[in-house]
C-alpha cells in the first residue's frame, strides 16, 4: 500500500517529534532542555562538593554523571519521539488534501465540492479500518474480525466492510479470506514528483507499523 505525503504536511502534524529523529539532536528544542536541566543538576552537585574542597570527588562525579545520563537520556529520549511518532501518524494518513491525493485524485478537484470525510468513513482511515487493520496483521486471516471489533454485527458486516477496504487498496484479497498490506509512505513535492528522503520514509513506515502492532496488541 504506497501513500503519498509531503514534508509539509509531515511537518504539521508530526511536528518535534519527526524533526527530533531527523535533524542535529542539539537543535531540538526538548533535547536543549534536557541538557540545560541536566548541566544545572551536575553543576549544583559539583558545586556543593567543591564548597567542601573535595575537588577530585566533584570531578568524578561530573564525570560520572554525564557519562551514564547523556546516553540513557538520549537513549529515551528518541524512543519517546518514535513512540510519538506513532501515536500522531493516523493525523497525517487522515488530512483531507492527503486523502484526497491518495484516494479521490483521479475522480474529482478538491475545488469541486466540500468533501464530508467522515461520512461512512469513506475514505477517510478511520480507528474501525485501523483496528482492521491491526486484526489482519496480527492473525494473518479475517477470520473471527467480528468478534473483536464490536462495530461490526456479524461476520457478514464485517466481510462488507473488508470489501470496501479491498477496493480502496487497503488490504488484499486472498481467496476467500484477506491480507494485510504492507504501507510504504512516498514523499513527493508540489508538482507530484517523488522525493528521495529515505530517513524520512523509513521513520514514516516504521511508525505506521508500530501503530498497527500496537493497535493489534490493544484489548480494546
Amino acid at each position: 500500500m504506497e501513500y503519498k505525503v509531503t514534508l509539509s504536511k509531515c511537518t504539521e502534524h508530526l511536528g518535534e517529534p519527526l524533526n527530533g529523529l531527523t535533524v542535529r539532536w542539539w537543535k531540538v528544542p526538548r533535547m536543549q532542555k534536557l541538557l540545560a536541566l541536566g548541566g544545572s543538576l551536575v553543576l549544583i552537585i559539583a558545586l556543593l562538593i567543591l564548597s567542601k574542597k573535595h575537588y577530585w570527588y566533584a570531578l568524578a562525579i561530573v564525570a560520572m554523571s554525564g557519562i551514564w545520563l547523556f546516553p540513557y537520556s538520549y537513549q529515551r529520549l528518541m524512543e519517546s519521539y518514535r513512540q510519538e511518532l506513532a501515536e500522531k501518524i493516523k493525523y497525517l494518513v487522515n488530512d483531507p488534501e492527503l486523502l484526497w491525493l491518495n484516494f479521490l485524485s483521479h475522480l474529482k478537484t478538491i475545488q469541486d465540492d466540500e468533501i464530508d470525510w467522515r461520512k461512512d468513513d469513506k475514505p477517510r482511515i478511520s480507528d474501525t479500518n485501523i483496528k482492521v487493520l491491526a486484526f489482519l496483521k496480527k492473525n494473518g486471516t479475517s477470520q473471527g474480525l467480528h468478534r473483536v471489533i464490536s462495530s461490526f454485527q456479524d461476520s457478514g458486516s464485517a466481510n462488507k466492510h473488508l470489501k470496501r477496504l479491498a477496493e480502496k487498496g487497503l488490504v488484499e484479497v486472498a481467496g476467500n479470506d484477506y491480507k494485510y498490506i504492507p504501507w510504504n509512505f512516498i514523499i513527493i513535492n508540489d508538482f507530484h514528483a517523488e522525493v528521495q528522503d529515505d530517513k524520512v520514509r523509513k521513520l514514516l513506515n516504521e511508525s505506521w507499523e508500530r501503530m498497527i502492532d500496537e493497535m493489534g496488541e490493544s484489548k480494546k
